[in-house]
């Protein structure tokens, strides 16, 4: 299948924008992108029960490059304080500690990983001698599918996390939190390996997806093991996603084609319908004047836009806008609209 761009969510503001490049990097023996990492963790965020979403959260591709600043420094030599102030509006608005996972894919040394961090809220209610009996154990899971490639990244975890807890909560900040934080259980699991060069990103998806299908409430980190899944379960993923996309893209060239025949069919439709000219005087707190004649009703005319004519899932997408909005402006523009007072004709319209 042939296609230029395919945006996943479509209207969404953390949308990934698709490529037929990016596909091509799914067949055999190939090393797949950010971007395909990207869209398939949306794909599973958007599969997720509407009841069930706000137990997880899930970082895209860049954030842990930007909480290191790896085209800088690398993981081993960064300092929580700085990873936490260069991702501080990213996560402001995310209520961390009330989620039970926290996924942050991990791409350094050409080669992907994945950390869960679980149950983050539950390390000022627990404590030491209860941790491995406690339901909601609270740590730090890595999944790495040729372990050994992606080490020092329990401290920077561990030290982001406190940053962040110190920043919502700044009355609750003594040492013996501290410790708590810095000493976070983290378990580098013995998950299923891949057996080539090439497949780390496809591992990481399916450990994800997996991990999504059997996350309970009270999840028990040691159920994952090197039986967790056969290998060449892994492998059959790239056609699987690859399959996927080309189905989205023809599901969604059918709703295209489908609003635009909508719109066509109501245009002609009103172009057909007659309806009378009303002239309006509007004027800042003064209401609307207008000639009345013959009995007709003005139709009911809708107005399309055929760029936003689309019903879908609601979804993510990184724009790199440019344009930069004056809020002044905006608010200029809105006190003028509320200073106009619309009054629509009580009588009927006479010709």
């Amino acid at each position: 299948m042939n296609f230029d761009e395919f945006i996943y969510p479509k209207g969404d503001p953390d949308a990934v924008s698709i490529n037929k490049k990016d596909v091509d990097l799914l067949h055999p023996e190939r090393y797949i992108n950010d971007t395909i990492i990207d869209f398939y963790i949306l794909y599973l965020k958007n599969k997720i029960q509407e009841k069930e979403k706000a137990r997880f959260h899930f970082f895209n591709s860049f954030f842990f490059r930007k909480l290191v600043d790896m085209d800088k420094i690398s993981p081993k030599v960064c300092d929580g304080k700085s990873a936490f102030l260069r991702v501080r509006k990213w996560t402001r608005k995310v209520k961390l500690f009330e989620k039970d996972y926290i996924f942050i894919p991990v791409n350094f040394n050409l080669h992907w990983s994945l950390i869960v961090i679980c149950h983050p809220g539950e390390v000022v209610n627990t404590i030491d001698e209860e941790l491995d009996k406690s339901l909601k154990m609270p740590c730090i899971l890595h999944m790495d599918s040729v372990m050994g490639c992606h080490n020092n990244l329990k401290d920077i975890v561990q030290s982001y996390l406190w940053e962040e807890w110190k920043e919502r909560n700044k009355d609750t900040c003594g040492e013996d939190l501290s410790s708590r934080f810095l000493n976070m259980p983290f378990f580098p699991i013995a998950v299923p390996q891949q057996k080539n060069s090439y497949d780390c990103g496809i591992f990481l998806l399916h450990y994800l997806e997996l991990f999504l299908a059997e996350a309970p409430f009270n999840f028990n980190p040691l159920k994952l093991n090197l039986d967790w899944f056969p290998p060449e379960e892994a492998y059959h993923k790239r056609t699987l996603i690859r399959e996927l996309i080309f189905e989205l893209v023809k599901n969604h060239a059918s709703h295209e084609a489908a609003s635009t025949m909508v719109f066509n069919e109501h245009f002609e439709q009103e172009a057909t319908t007659p309806y009378c000219h009303q002239e309006i005087k509007i004027s800042p707190q003064t209401s609307c004047s207008s000639h009345d004649s013959n009995d007709l009703e003005m139709p009911n005319i809708m107005f399309l836009d055929n760029k936003n004519w689309y019903q879908g899932t609601p979804s993510l997408q990184f724009y790199q806008d440019s344009n930069v909005v004056d809020d002044k402006a905006i608010d200029d523009d809105v006190q003028i609209i509320d200073n106009l007072k619309v009054e629509r004709p009580a009588k009927k319209m006479r010709l």
